[in-house]
């Protein structure tokens, strides 16, 4: 996957609307994320979800989580808090991502799912298992 993102580096791998991602950006965001996902205990078999829109990031943290070994379930954006916590709960999610657009839905989740306590981290962060809705590999 790597390689491929490399070796197409100038070539466009997203068009989201007016925004447009080359496979070099995009190399460089699961690099990111795989940083944000591994300094909060994200490793072999540990459980990441996502929640997003159809979105560039739900297939970049999705990367993300594999490489380093992870689990990934993607949660569907229209559907309600309790499919989602139903869903969180079965995957035994370590780990909640959530875009900013669904900050608020991610939160009623996030009191709701007790997420696996990942590497000593706190519970309820989006990116780690603890109370804070990340909006990007750096903030959370």
């Amino acid at each position: 996957m790597v390689q491929s993102l490399t070796r197409h580096s100038s070539s466009e791998a997203f068009v989201a609307g007016d925004r447009r991602l080359t496979y070099a950006q995009v190399r460089d965001l699961v690099s990111q994320y795989m940083g944000a996902l591994s300094r909060r205990g994200v490793g072999l078999g540990v459980g990441v979800t996502m929640l997003s829109p159809n979105m560039p990031e739900s297939w970049i943290v999705q990367a993300a989580t594999y490489l380093l070994g992870g689990r990934f379930t993607g949660l569907q954006a229209l559907a309600s808090v309790q499919d989602h916590i139903v869903v969180c709960e079965d995957a035994e999610a370590a780990v909640l991502v959530v875009s900013a657009t669904l900050e608020e839905h991610g939160r009623q989740v996030l009191d709701q799912v007790q997420f696996g306590d990942v590497a000593g981290e706190h519970r309820g962060d989006p990116v780690r298992g603890g109370d804070q809705v990340s909006n990007g590999p750096n903030n959370g």
